[in-house]
């Protein structure tokens, strides 16, 4: 791996739990991909302060996808198509799909245009997407999407606010 072609991904973590979780996904980071682990701790009169958590490795993204994920393509405001990976789950024989917040441009595509392209372990298929704003919906998916992607779920919970993501379910398009 050259240095040009490694990236570093770094987070303060001012928890002790989030500590924990973080030096274990980055350990298990490190050991799967010949990846480095970096952590620098402050201290002030004895305790910890702040403590910084960085992962050099050359394609973080891999582990992320490394099973489980989706491509959608949504219509963006200009008309063009955007191409978003996404993490799915399916309760019930439904299709659902999480955004981090209500801010990501796929998810701001959907309010404009429900129509959604996605393709996704060999499945594809066109959608009209159902915006659920209610927590108890959110909630349940939230689980869901726990149990399924595990370490990689609670790895992306150390740097975007889960409480704050939207969900999508998929409704099969009218031929």
């Amino acid at each position: 791996m050259g240095a040009s072609a490694a990236r570093v991904v770094g987070v303060a973590l001012a928890s002790v739990a989030a500590l924990g979780i973080a030096l274990a996904a980055i350990t298990w980071l490190a050991l799967e991909s010949g990846g480095v682990a970096i952590v620098e701790t402050h201290a002030e009169n004895g305790s910890i302060r702040s403590t910084h958590v960085w992962f050099v490795e050359p394609e973080r993204e891999l582990w992320l996808e490394a099973g489980g994920v989706a491509i959608v393509e949504t219509h963006a405001e200009n008309g063009s198509i955007r191409s978003t990976h996404v993490w799915f789950v399916e309760p019930e024989r439904e299709l659902w799909l999480e955004a981090g917040s209500a801010q990501n441009a796929w998810f701001d595509d959907l309010g404009r245009d429900p129509r959604i392209a996605l393709r996704a372990e060999g499945r594809h298929g066109d959608f009209l997407a159902v915006r659920f704003e209610d927590s108890s919906a959110r909630a349940r998916i939230r689980a869901l999407l726990r149990e399924k992607y595990g370490l990689r779920d609670r790895w992306v919970g150390l740097f975007v606010d889960q409480t704050r993501s939207r969900v999508v379910r998929l409704d099969p398009a009218e031929p």
